[in-house]
């Protein structure tokens, strides 16, 4: 959940319990809980509130490169495992074999769902969400994650953004697209270039009325790609 969201809903809701539920349908959704105080900014990640603990039953790590890791603030990705977890995608293999895997775990070979999901734990032990593993791209050898570049955007501009990479000749070009901005362009590439390192502000920044989006209303990135390809 976005803090700013949960800014906008707690006058509403004064004597209620807000909580964070985390969980890919792979899971029966609901994997990792955490319940909603007061948060310091301390806790936030690119305006993120950590999605909480594991439920009871629920077997988790993280995984960084082939690597079970446990160290406050790395990153890497959530694995999930219980008997929540599904058996499997109907007459896809393929997506079978590269979501589902077999890893030792308190001394038995345990099948986990690798949920694609970057996270870190924090110092209280709750998982932060960074994003998708699929959304961390290198820029001029450096590893980043997208999310990072949306994030610092949408805050100057108050409005949807969405950062993307295209390959040309070998290289990897950063695009921002951000959605019914009416302001100043050359103020929010100034603004990145205070809240970023240079490889991370983009090459190039687009508007667009209206984001295009899958049937799930999820913006649909390869569509974004494709204005890029058609100017």
């Amino acid at each position: 959940m976005n803090k700013a969201l949960l800014d906008m809903i707690k006058p509403s809701v004064p004597n209620s319990a807000i909580w964070n539920f985390y969980g890919p349908t792979e899971a029966t959704v609901g994997v990792v809980i955490g319940e909603i105080g007061n948060v310091c900014d301390e806790d936030l990640y690119n305006g993120i509130i950590p999605i909480g603990k594991p439920m009871p039953g629920v077997m988790h790590l993280i995984m960084c490169d082939g690597e079970i890791i446990s160290n406050v603030g790395e990153k890497g990705e959530l694995w999930v495992g219980g008997d929540q977890v599904t058996m499997g995608y109907v007459n896809d293999e393929d997506k079978n074999l590269n979501s589902f895997r077999y890893v030792d775990f308190e001394g038995k070979s345990e099948r986990f769902y690798a949920t694609g999901d970057l996270v870190s734990l924090n110092s209280s032990g709750n998982y932060t969400y960074c994003g998708r593993i699929d959304h961390q791209v290198k820029i001029q050898g450096y590893r980043i994650e997208l999310s990072e570049i949306e994030y610092h955007a949408a805050h100057l501009a108050k409005t949807r953004a969405v950062a993307v990479v295209q390959e040309c000749a070998g290289n990897q070009l950063l695009y921002l697209f951000l959605e019914n901005y009416l302001g100043d362009i050359d103020n929010v590439t100034r603004y990145l270039e205070q809240k970023l390192p240079t490889f991370m502000v983009p090459k190039e920044i687009i508007i667009l009325k209206q984001f295009p989006t899958s049937s799930s209303g999820k913006v649909d990135r390869m569509k974004l790609l494709n204005e890029i390809s058609d100017k």
